[in-house]
């Protein structure tokens, strides 16, 4: 499970998601937060070199 999670594609498919989903923003707006962040998390990891199951 943790391979999947350490992938790039699954937060971006959370931000996509949360951004494609039509009504108010206040319902979308920490999801999209949580995918950028994750993004960002996987971006640091891969920076210090401990990029795990994505860097094979």
């Amino acid at each position: 499970m943790r391979q999947v999670l350490l992938r790039a594609w699954v937060p971006l498919a959370v931000t996509v998601v949360c951004a494609a989903v039509p009504g108010p923003a206040e319902d979308t707006a920490a999801p999209f937060t949580f995918g950028l962040a994750w993004l960002a998390h996987l971006a640091l990891r891969h920076a210090a070199g401990r990029a795990g199951a994505g860097s094979r």
